[in-house]
């Protein structure tokens, strides 16, 4: 079974998330909800996966890694054991803006 842990930032990102998807049509909301599920379980299996951000590495200390999943950008630590997820972040937001007021 693979494990992860949200951070509270993280776990915010998709109590916000999920309040979004309560005012999409079912199919949608459930076709968004399924890719985000298997995209953590997957990432919690294997977490060298995504694109390594150098910047928030120096900022935080640990090695940041994201994944897109639609519109939608995982970030999280993928050293720690269960990795962490530090954002579920839609991709129109101001990404770094939120990660280095969370990292910082």
């Amino acid at each position: 079974m693979s494990r992860f842990i949200l951070s509270p930032g993280a776990g915010d990102d998709l109590v916000d998330l999920a309040e979004y998807l309560r005012g999409l049509p079912a199919v949608p909301a459930r076709r968004i909800g399924k890719a985000l599920q298997f995209a953590l379980k997957n990432l919690a299996q294997h977490p060298g996966h995504g694109h390594r951000h150098a910047d928030y590495c120096e900022f935080s200390g640990e090695e940041i890694r994201s994944f897109v999943v639609g519109d939608y950008v995982l970030l999280y630590a993928s050293q720690r054991k269960p990795i962490t997820f530090v954002g579920v972040i839609h991709g129109k937001r101001d990404i770094d803006a939120i990660m280095r007021q969370r990292l910082g």
